[in-house]
């Protein structure tokens, strides 16, 4: 038991972020920006609903969307708007032990509305992005220390935020 143990240890270090949160706040350039990667899911999501809410002030929904993933959508139809707007956000994780506080955090998708995408993207993250003139096909990233955010375009050419571990 004690060997695998040791086994699991390095497997353990890597799974999750080796910043702290003292680390993380000092890293950020506004109140919302964090890590989404490597850290817990459901502190994901929170992270995710924390930047959502003020913004939209819609609950949102969350679902579960398969083994080691919880959809959360948000999503209303705006006073005095007539169109359905919605912000989905996916969270892909993995399970490194038991308990929730082990389903830790490798991938994030983000899908939804073209103007909810850019000012989640622009507001979430605090490097200044232009997005004046971004047209279908154009890829966006921005990183916060180990989170790579991609801004693309689906093969249908629906908006999207990839967000995942650097490399």
């Amino acid at each position: 038991m004690k060997n695998f143990f040791f086994f699991l240890l390095p497997i353990l270090a890597m799974a999750q972020t080796s910043f702290t949160e003292p680390d993380i706040k000092a890293a950020a350039g506004n109140e919302y920006e964090n890590l989404l990667i490597g850290v817990p899911a459901v502190d994901t999501g929170g992270h995710i609903q924390y930047f959502t809410y003020p913004k939209t002030l819609w609950e949102a929904k969350v679902t579960d969307c398969g083994s080691g993933c919880d959809k959360y959508l948000v999503a209303n139809f705006p006073v005095g708007d007539q169109r359905y707007r919605h912000l989905e956000a996916k969270v892909f994780s993995k399970n490194i032990g038991k308990g929730w506080q082990n389903q830790i955090t490798e991938k994030v998708v983000i899908t939804g509305d073209f103007q909810l995408l850019v000012q989640f993207f622009t507001e979430f993250w605090s490097n200044s992005l232009d997005f004046t003139n971004i047209k279908e096909g154009d890829v966006v990233s921005t990183r916060f220390l180990t989170d790579v955010a991609t801004f693309s375009f689906t093969k249908n050419g629906e908006p999207m935020i990839t967000v995942e571990k650097a490399k």
